[in-house]
């Protein structure tokens, strides 16, 4: 049994994930055999290498006989990219009501899976195109969307992928992760366009890749013998992406509506782009993830699955497997430093979790012999692996030699692939570790609209026991893309947002 990490941070799809369990360990061969159980033509699955942010990652792909252009920018986000490529019109369902936010109970394993397994598969020739029916259109990084360029209008209905995916060699288990995995998107399908799950239909070419994507998933998790599932909050790009129905809304009503439904914590603004799609928060949800640190574990293994899509930041999704301690130290942590720390990550005594307090871990070396090349690089691939911070102060060390005090903060997880990285791409022959407890302010991501155009912002609250205080920064990134955007001068643009914002206070 195994524990998984996920670090969703730069976004979410279904072959990012399906990408991140290999590279952690999962067998292709499996995937490859069970895909091959499946009464569909149509497309194939590839796996390859690639570098993405410094960093070796696993590509995994659904290859289709007929390409349906989720890797092309231009279509994807014409505001931006360009003129969106000509496809066939379809008539649009009803027009859906306003997506709600408000959180209920999620449904249980057994209940999704009751629901999927009432439905009987219904013949292929009963679901040609009709108006009357909500139509699933993964808004995806990479081979997700159904947009028909052309394409034949023929859907399968929510009992058709059951179906299906009951046909094939994949374990129990593994056909009832992916069968949840459907039913989750059908609901959230469902509610957007106000019809039932089981009138939500998976357009032919889309569904493909999708029943591929999901069904790959599941056996990749079942082979990982995963019993637990931690996950950091999705990371998620901000503006609008053409879908088969018109520009939608980021993040999309789909992804809205499963976030919502499942208590997903999302934040939003990170670049201009699509990162979260149905399927890969679809698959949080169905691991019914828990967002909050992991319990006292070693590393096993750690995977990064690479997203296709080139927006300015680079998305990835990163998957560690991770064994749980239950050594005695481990069950009588309280009175070791380690322990402390843990407790404080907690909430401190009573293990209450807060919003205003953790613990972190600094990371410190001397160097005296690296040149700036190599030191800059070294901060790029540190902050991609998950550093909170990296910093650098001068020093004069033994023999008056001039070097600086390397500084990394990160959590708990994160200690030894950064040592790892520290010790391997610097001189240095040993690093520092001490751990802190640590108040912050509750940070919420959030957008603004200036005069000049949309910001990304960070709302900061103080603890409540401290103080009532609160303020708004602006992301300085954000403010580097608007301006070259409106063509005028950074600090003009940062004096007239800046303004703006805290007038509205």
């Amino acid at each position: 049994m195994a524990i998984l990490s996920l670090d969703v941070q730069r976004g979410v799809s279904g072959d990012m994930m399906v990408a991140a369990l290999l590279d952690a360990g999962a067998s292709f061969a499996e995937v490859k055999r069970v895909l091959g159980t499946l009464p569909l033509n149509g497309f194939s699955i590839e796996q390859k290498q690639v570098t993405k942010a410094s960093i070796s990652m696993r590509d995994f792909t659904v290859k289709l006989d007929q390409d349906n252009y989720d890797s092309d920018l231009a279509y994807l986000h014409p505001d931006r990219y360009g003129q969106a490529k000509p496809h066939t019109t379809v008539p649009s369902a009803p027009p859906a009501p306003a997506p709600t936010f408000t959180i209920k109970a999620p449904l249980s394993s057994a209940q999704l899976l009751t629901s999927a397994a009432q439905l009987q598969p219904a013949a292929a020739s009963q679901h040609s195109h009709s108006h009357e029916h909500a139509h699933y259109h993964e808004h995806g990084h990479d081979h997700d969307h159904s947009h028909e360029h052309g394409h034949s209008h023929n859907h399968r209905a929510l009992s058709d992928v059951v179906a299906l995916i009951k046909h094939s060699s994949a374990v129990p288990a593994a056909q009832e992760l992916a069968i949840k995995v459907f039913t989750i998107i059908a609901a959230a399908e469902a509610k957007a366009h106000g019809t039932s799950p089981d009138l939500v239909h998976f357009h032919e070419v889309g569904g493909l890749d999708s029943i591929a994507d999901i069904l790959a998933f599941a056996v990749c998790v079942t082979d990982l013998n995963i019993t637990q599932t931690y996950a950091t909050p999705l990371g998620e790009g901000y503006g609008e992406v053409q879908c088969q129905h018109g520009l939608l809304p980021i993040p999309v009503p789909a992804v809205a509506n499963i976030c919502a439904a499942h208590q997903l914590p999302m934040v939003t603004g990170r670049c201009y782009g699509e990162l979260v799609t149905p399927t890969g928060a679809a698959m949080l949800a169905a691991l019914e993830c828990k967002f909050e640190p992991a319990p006292l574990t070693t590393f096993a293994a750690v995977g990064y699955g690479a997203g296709k899509r080139n927006y300015d930041k680079p998305s990835f999704v990163r998957a560690t497997v991770l064994h749980e301690v239950t050594t005695p130290t481990n069950a009588s942590k309280s009175g070791s430093s380690l322990g402390a720390a843990l407790d404080s990550a907690a909430g401190g005594a009573g293990g209450t979790p807060s919003p205003y307090r953790d613990s972190i871990v600094e990371i410190k070396s001397n160097i005296d012999d690296l040149s700036g090349e190599l030191m800059g690089t070294l901060f790029e691939r540190l902050s991609a692996a998950g550093a909170v911070d990296v910093s650098l102060r001068a020093l004069i060390m033994k023999k008056n030699r001039p070097g600086f005090e390397l500084c990394v903060l990160c959590h708990e997880a994160q200690v030894k692939p950064l040592v790892t990285l520290i010790l391997t791409e610097t001189s240095a022959i040993g690093v520092r570790l001490s751990r802190h407890e640590r108040y912050i302010m509750q940070r919420r991501q959030g957008t603004f609209n200036s005069s000049l155009g949309p910001v990304s912002t960070k709302h900061c609250e103080l603890d409540p026991e401290l103080g009532a205080y609160s303020v708004d920064y602006v992301e300085f990134d954000s403010l580097k893309e608007l301006a070259a955007t409106c063509g005028r001068p950074l600090k003009e643009v940062e004096a007239i947002v800046k303004g703006e914002l805290y007038a509205q206070r």
